[in-house]
């Protein structure tokens, strides 16, 4: 479990985000609902290559409501695109869980190329910001 804090720039707006990196390990469990208490929002991360770890995030994702509640701001994102014949999550199944879970976006990314994980961050901040504003 890892946290640090990534600062955007967003228009004329700075935002800072506290970004805490839950491994999806069991013996991390316990930890996963204290970090989830007061988020604002959430990337929810699942690896394109093993289709137990997007069905995992159906148990994450109940928690985060509980606890985050109900009008978190959420992005799925379905990480490691860059192994494209390793492949096993079908993008449909992804959509229709990020529909499911009223995310706000469904995003591919490689944590090892860094394809869209920018982005990721800052369409998350972007709609936090204009939520700030209201």
């Amino acid at each position: 479990m890892e946290s640090y804090s990534k600062y955007l720039r967003i228009g004329k707006d700075v935002a800072t985000l506290s970004i805490w990196d839950i491994v999806g390990q069991q013996r991390f469990d316990v930890f996963r609902t204290m970090f989830f208490k007061g988020a604002k929002a959430a990337l929810l991360v699942f690896d394109l290559t093993r289709p137990q770890t997007l069905n995992k995030l159906d148990d994450w994702h109940e928690d985060l409501i509980k606890n985050a509640g109900k009008d978190v701001l959420k992005i799925l994102v379905g990480n490691k695109n860059d192994l494209v014949d390793l492949r096993s999550v079908p993008k449909k199944d992804a959509v229709a869980f990020a529909k499911k879970i009223n995310a706000m976006a469904y995003i591919e990314t490689s944590a090892k190329t860094g394809e869209n994980v920018n982005e990721s961050f800052h369409q998350i901040t972007t709609k936090l910001i204009e939520r700030a504003k209201k």
